[in-house]
């Protein structure tokens, strides 16, 4: 009897190890899973900021624009746009 619960001592051992083998492996890849689905969120959002900013340069570039024009009463942006005073 105790040499075949020494076999399979032995025997068991390795597959032990192979087993905390593969818990840590799962629950790197658990970590990963979580990591991969708020990546998908954090970039959406980052996204949406980019978005964001290149919608709102257009608008600050016209607003500079137009306050350039009002300080130039009747110079050549007020002539050059359709519309207005001197214009076509």
């Amino acid at each position: 009897m105790p040499f075949t619960l020494h076999f399979q001592r032995s025997a068991l051992t390795p597959l032990l190890a192979d087993w905390d083998t593969y818990e840590g492996l799962a629950a790197r890849i658990e970590e990963a899973d979580a990591e991969q689905a708020a990546l998908r969120y954090f970039m959406a959002a980052r996204t949406a900021v980019l978005h964001e900013a290149e919608r709102a340069e257009p608008e600050r570039s016209l607003t500079r624009l137009e306050s350039e024009e009002e300080g130039c009463p009747g110079g050549a942006g007020a002539a050059a746009r359709p519309g207005t005073p001197g214009g076509t």
